[in-house]
């Protein structure tokens, strides 16, 4: 996002999904949120011009401002409540040959594992 390393996860049991950038690399304490979104199923695909996030939540495409409020909001499908495209998933990523530093300290492998299906980059 904007260039910056990123994160997205569902936080379980709140109904979000939050979005998170290092904006240094490899400075662990610069990890910042950069925005709440009021879904828990939303995966992002780009940022806007604007500061917003453009994204889908596996039934629709939505666009948020950089505060999370919903923009514009396009259903797709014959009929919202009848079909809808079940787990589309879209993934935006950088071709790099470096590998990323751990950011998890004293983690054991399972722990890590764990944590990585959590969290969707």
């Amino acid at each position: 996002m904007g260039g910056c390393l990123s994160v997205c996860y569902s936080v379980e049991g709140s109904g979000t999904t939050e979005i998170w950038v290092m904006k240094e690399y490899e400075v662990q304490s610069s990890w910042t949120k950069l925005i709440v979104v009021p879904t828990s199923d939303f995966s992002p695909i780009c940022t806007t011009k604007d500061g917003g996030i453009f994204g889908s939540d596996m039934r629709s495409l939505e666009k948020y401002s950089d505060k999370g409020e919903l923009l514009e909001h396009r259903a797709y499908g014959v009929q919202e409540e009848l079909f809808y495209c079940l787990n589309l998933q879209c993934a935006w990523y950088r071709e790099s040959l470096m590998s990323l530093p751990t950011v998890i300290p004293n983690t054991s492998e399972d722990d890590h594992q764990q944590l990585i299906r959590k969290i969707r980059v």
